[in-house]
């Protein structure tokens, strides 16, 4: 029943009918060997090799044309750089600045102007008002001199229900 005894123990085969299988199998084909060429390495190395020539031609290249620059002379672009300086001050004219016009002033007075015809205004109204009030006291006294003088000081009668009112007793006025 497919099962093997190793060292004592039972095991189960786990798939009983492979081993009848690899027993009618043809034998596999041997692998042979080959040596490995690699030719993006070889590339690699092609491209290595041509830029370490190109740098030592290109240093080489640059060390016969470099020719160190001579040291300035301040002194004298210094001098250069003044005189250059002086030349276009000598040109230059200065501007004087216009006068300038504050609208304060002209804004103060108009104010002023403003400020007395607005007082000329309020005192015509007082005055107007005044004699207004004044002629009315007059007119007033007048129509009450006219009144008094109109006026006949008499007694008034007694009015007719005043005799039928209730009589107020001594006791009570007390």
């Amino acid at each position: 029943m497919g099962h093997d005894q190793a060292g004592g123990h039972m095991y189960k085969a786990r798939n009983p009918g492979l081993d009848k299988l690899t027993a009618s199998l043809p034998a596999a084909k041997v692998t042979k060997p080959i040596e490995f060429h690699f030719q993006s390495e070889a590339r690699l190395e092609a491209r290595r090799a041509e830029s370490s020539e190109r740098a030592h031609s290109s240093t080489a290249a640059k060390r016969t044309r470099y020719t160190p620059a001579p040291i300035p002379d301040f002194k004298a672009l210094h001098e250069a750089q003044g005189m250059k300086l002086a030349a276009i001050k000598e040109q230059i004219v200065p501007v004087l600045p216009g006068e300038i016009e504050f609208s304060t002033e002209a804004r103060a007075h108009e104010r002023d102007r403003y400020d007395e015809a607005r007082r000329a205004r309020e005192r015509e109204a007082e005055r107007l008002m005044e004699e207004k009030r004044r002629l009315q006291e007059l007119e007033e006294e007048k129509e009450i001199k006219e009144l008094r003088r109109r006026a006949v000081p008499k007694a008034h009668e007694i009015p007719d229900w005043y005799a039928h009112a209730p009589k107020r007793s001594h006791d009570a006025r007390r």
